[in-house]
């Protein structure tokens, strides 16, 4: 039977901040949404300086005042890009409903907060190979006597308010102990006591799946995260390492793995947007071909073996194999 394992391969933590913007399309809606590609910079510490639109280096600027803020912080990013083809077609509403978007209408950026303090941000914007426009603050310039109305970033009586992280250390989850993988299935039909039909999960008290007459079994599982709160500060996009071992007989530990592995396949979401979690043994895996391809002629004559192969198929095969 199979063993699945993770690989935690791009996991951002610490405490998530996301914006949401919409494209221009006039100032009372009047054009209809096309797309942009969008800067992004981010500055930790203070609001931005170079706020004069005028300028003609205001944008190169305002990304070397976003670079300089986070000096001395390891891990952290302060440019981001999104492209026009990265709208959201939906979106919850403060009512908890969905709202259906038109192509290119808004776009999203989820930043993970390294560091406890505050941040502030802004976007610019630009269709093909034209001018940038801009800039978009966020959170966005207000009137200091009246947080609810809009304020130039050049007055006196405005100012940009920050979001504000602390306790980032309360937020960070260790995403490797908080996934389970469970219900390890296999989708064909498996013979049982003579010859009935078999379960396709393991129970508590069944240790093996006979299969028969499949070349290419194929399994899914499920995958729960124990502290759902915690991952949802968590960008989660980890690999799945199946291994493919010697089956273990020893009636004490037979619900430890045995150390002789003969395959491993390796490069898979181990959690897919389809929600079907699925994994392949394929015939070209498990086949005649694999075995030889093990194998060294030596100049005597014998045939010796390497320890192991690694394939273009994203698969590698033990010594073991024969």
């Amino acid at each position: 039977m199979p063993q699945l394992e993770q690989t935690l391969s791009n996991v951002k933590e610490g405490a998530k901040i996301t914006l949401y913007w919409d494209s221009f399309n006039g100032y009372d809606d009047e054009y209809d949404h096309s797309p942009y590609d969008y800067s992004i910079y981010v500055k930790f510490g203070s609001p931005f300086i170079n706020t004069d639109e005028t300028s003609p280096t205001q944008r190169s600027d305002q990304q070397a005042e976003a670079s300089n803020s986070f000096v001395g912080i390891v891990d952290a990013k302060s440019t981001f890009w999104v492209t026009a083809d990265q709208y959201i077609l939906e979106a919850t509403d403060d009512n908890g409903e969905i709202v259906k978007l038109e192509a290119y209408q808004t776009y999203a950026l989820e930043y993970y907060a390294q560091q406890e303090g505050e941040y502030y941000f802004v976007i610019w914007a630009k269709k093909g190979n034209g001018p940038y426009y801009g800039p978009t603050y966020y959170p966005p310039f207000t009137k200091k006597d009246n947080p609810d109305q809009p304020g130039d970033p050049n007055d006196n009586d405005t100012e940009q308010k920050p979001i504000v992280v602390d306790n980032i250390n309360n937020k960070k989850v260790d995403p490797s102990k908080q996934v389970s993988i469970f219900g390890l299935t296999y989708e064909g039909n498996p013979d049982g006591l003579d010859g009935s039909p078999g379960s396709k999960s393991l129970g508590s008290n069944q240790f093996s799946v006979d299969i028969k007459d499949d070349i290419s079994p194929d399994f899914t599982y499920s995958v729960s995260f124990d502290n759902k709160e915690g991952m949802q500060n968590i960008y989660f996009d980890s690999l799945s390492r199946v291994t493919i071992r010697e089956q273990n007989t020893n009636p004490e530990t037979r619900n430890q793995p045995s150390p002789n592995i003969f395959f491993e396949i390796t490069g898979s979401n181990l959690v897919t947007t389809a929600g079907s979690n699925f994994v392949s043994f394929d015939s070209s895996i498990n086949s005649i071909e694999t075995a030889k391809a093990l194998q060294i002629q030596n100049e005597d004559g014998s045939i010796s073996l390497k320890d192991y192969i690694i394939t273009q198929s994203g698969f590698a095969a033990t010594s073991l194999v024969t």
